[in-house]
């Protein structure tokens, strides 16, 4: 499968670990290979997802369907070992501030889902952090291409992607990359789909 690509000039995802435009920060990238036991771990992955929701709840209070699907998030976060998956966590200053989930969709590609970084932690490179670990993963298994889904909407992470050279990919491509990975892709009319190589 050929994508095609920007120039590699274009595509290289930036090693700084703060954007230009923002203040420096000191973090660091982990491959989390979490552990159920880990009850720490698994409090402050409950408090990020919970927070997200928050953030989209309108009345200020979560419903128990919500609840249940952060549970289910945490199982998936904590089982993300499992089918070539690896959980990438973002820590600053000993705090979880954003994680993502890499998989091997084939010998091509690599998946990066659920990019989340806490608010706090925004505009200071956490985010571009965890993409350059991603790609580094993605090289490192002899993958060729990168990709990540977002919405319209996400103007910033839109904007982000852009930035560290990623494509976004038009709708005949994504039909492409549907046809030759098992991907499970949104179908969504705001989703849209970025693609970078690696290497």
């Amino acid at each position: 499968m050929i994508l095609p690509m920007p120039n590699s000039s274009d595509s290289a995802i930036s090693t700084s670990s703060a954007d230009s435009t923002s203040s420096a920060i000191s973090h660091s990238i982990t491959t989390c290979v979490a552990q159920q036991d880990n009850t720490a771990l698994r409090a402050a992955l409950y408090e990020l997802h919970r927070e997200r929701f928050l953030a989209m709840s309108a009345g200020g209070e979560l419903t128990a369907a919500q609840e249940a699907q952060i549970q289910a998030l945490l199982d998936e976060d904590f089982g993300a070992t499992r089918a070539k998956q690896q959980l990438l966590l973002a820590f600053v200053d000993e705090a979880v501030a954003g994680r993502c989930v890499i998989s091997k969709a084939n010998s091509e590609v690599t998946y990066l889902q659920k990019l989340y970084v806490r608010p706090q932690y925004r505009r200071r490179g956490v985010a571009t952090a965890l993409l350059h670990e991603a790609e580094n993963f993605s090289a490192a298994h002899g993958e060729i291409y990168l990709i990540v889904d977002t919405i319209a909407t996400l103007q910033a992470a839109c904007a982000l992607y852009r930035k560290l050279g990623f494509k976004l990919l038009t709708p005949a491509e994504v039909s492409t990359l549907r046809a030759h990975s098992n991907l499970p892709l949104p179908h969504t009319a705001q989703a849209l789909i970025f693609c970078t190589k690696t290497h």
